[in-house]
């Protein structure tokens, strides 16, 4: 039993062994083993190093699909693109394939996940993100009559206009700011300084290099937005801060001062 099970190794082997050697010279993948009366295979670098008693054979390796080929039979779950966005080169040179906008790209469900358009008059020219729900959580676009600067843009989860934060660069400068409910400023900063509003949209904290756009100043509001704290500086470098009691009373009230003392 023994004896013809060895028989068949050895017949498997050197079919084996014929395959290989035949190809031999087409392939460098070819493994070098050798088979003594133990029938175990023993891999070495060369099989003419076989010892006494033992017979060489090449093993031909197994092939394995690339991860490429496995990826390329998968088809991509994305909506249909129309034809003016079909249009772009062959990418047959390496350059980067072009996509002509307007172009959405959608999840499994054929929910939009990102649209690029130019402006169409209803949609800016820019990217825009979408949630789950069908609305615009955020857009990365460029101002029209603003010295064509951009713009990022965040909104709340409904999509709310009203409702957002943004960052852009305009024709008079920088400019970041945050909007809340009803289409009320929250906080607004640009060149001049920052303003922080109260629920009324009025002005409760400034900061920044004032009107002149050279000194520090500084001022505190009530909730009917009238100033009631002012900090900065004197023409001759000295701080001062100026402190008012309750305003808009009669008679008029006198404020209360800290300035620094001269040199």
């Amino acid at each position: 039993m023994m004896t013809v099970f060895g028989a068949g190794l050895m017949t498997a082997l050197a079919l084996v062994w014929l395959g290989v050697t035949g190809s031999a010279q087409e392939t460098s993948r070819a493994v070098p083993v050798c088979v003594g009366a133990d029938r175990v295979l023993r891999f070495i670098e060369d099989e003419k190093n076989c010892k006494a008693g033992e017979q060489g054979f090449l093993l031909a390796a197994g092939t394995v699909e690339s991860k490429s080929e496995e990826l390329g039979a998968k088809k991509p779950r994305a909506k249909k693109l129309d034809q003016s966005s079909e249009k772009g080169s062959s990418n047959n040179d390496g350059d980067a394939t072009k996509v002509t906008a307007p172009f959405e790209v959608v999840d499994g469900q054929g929910k939009t996940i990102m649209k690029v358009t130019d402006d169409d008059g209803t949609w800016s020219r820019g990217m825009y993100i979408l949630n789950d729900k069908g609305n615009v959580s955020a857009l990365v676009g460029a101002l029209t009559g603003e010295g064509n600067g951009g713009r990022i843009l965040v909104r709340d989860g409904k999509g709310s206009v009203s409702r957002h934060v943004q960052m852009a660069y305009t024709s008079s400068g920088p400019l970041f700011g945050m909007k809340g409910d009803n289409d009320k400023w929250l906080f607004l900063m640009n060149q001049q300084g920052s303003v922080w509003y109260n629920n009324n949209e009025l002005p409760a904290v400034k900061l920044g290099a004032g009107e002149s756009g050279e000194k520090g100043y500084f001022t505190v509001a009530d909730a009917n937005g009238t100033q009631a704290v002012e900090a900065g500086s004197l023409k001759d470098g000295r701080g001062i801060v100026r402190v008012w009691p309750s305003r808009g009373q009669t008679p008029l009230q006198i404020p209360q001062f800290l300035m620094g003392s001269k040199p």
